[in-house]
Order: C-alpha cells, then sequence, then structure tokens
C-alpha cells in the first residue's frame, strides 16, 4: 500500500494474506467544503479541519485495505466511532466492522493505518520517529 502528500511519502510492504491499507493526508483549511461533500449525515456533527482530515484519510485506507480505492459509494466507508488513545486515534467503520483503523497527526500529516480489527499495529516507534525527524527531509 502507498500513499504521499506533498513531497513526502508513506508505503507498506506486506504478505497478501494481510489486509491493510494506509493514507497520508495533509491538514488544508481550503479543503474543507471539499471534504463536507462526502460526509454521511451521521459524520456531519465532525467540523473542524483535523477532524474532517482524519476522516477522509480514514475512509482512503479502508478502500485501499479493500483493494477498491474510492471506486464505491461514500456511505460504505462510513465512519461508526472514534477513540483517542495515547495519541493514536482508533476508528471503527459502520459497515466494515472486522476492520479499524488506526491514525496519527504529526505536524499537519495525518497517517492512517487499516487493519483486521482484532490487530493493532504498534505504530509508537514509526510515529516516534517521523517525530524526531524533519518531515522535510524524508
Amino acid at each position: 500500500s502507498i500513499s504521499h502528500a506533498d513531497n513526502l511519502g508513506f508505503a507498506a510492504a506486506f504478505n497478501d494474506t494481510l489486509l491493510l491499507g494506509i493514507d497520508i493526508e495533509k491538514h488544508q483549511d481550503e479543503r474543507a467544503s471539499y471534504l463536507q461533500e462526502y460526509l454521511m449525515d451521521k459524520e456531519k456533527m465532525y467540523t473542524s479541519m483535523s477532524e474532517l482530515t482524519l476522516l477522509w484519510s480514514a475512509k482512503e485506507a479502508l478502500s485501499k485495505c479493500l483493494k477498491i480505492g474510492l471506486t464505491s459509494s461514500f456511505e460504505l466507508y462510513q465512519i461508526k466511532q472514534w477513540n483517542l488513545i495515547h495519541d493514536l486515534y482508533q476508528i471503527e467503520f459502520r459497515y466494515f466492522p472486522q476492520f479499524k483503523c488506526s491514525s496519527f497527526f504529526v505536524d499537519s500529516y495525518v497517517f492512517s493505518v487499516v487493519t483486521l480489527a482484532d490487530f493493532t499495529p504498534d505504530l509508537s516507534g514509526f510515529k516516534k520517529k517521523i517525530a524526531e525527524n524533519n518531515l522535510k527531509s524524508w
């Protein structure tokens, strides 16, 4: 799975038997109205640019995990809920309870990884390494 934003890339190599999708998005205020167009009614309570970017990134990572990209109705990618646990957002999907998304912010970027719900990737080392290095040098 691969993703990019600006000059920053994010990639994961894995065995085909593992279901995984990743995404990176840059928080950009000018994209707010565009991202709001893709919210379902139950998601319209999320209005901050950080929340909108987080939702979009989780949905795009799910679409990559499903190996279909953003080609289906956005209704399918609907977010059920999220919780912030130790600086890591744990996101559940309404129509795909077998998957979950783990997301975190570094500077103006959100990184998202979708896996099977019973698997929690250890992203702490990855997040720390990104935060310690200047993102522009990656």
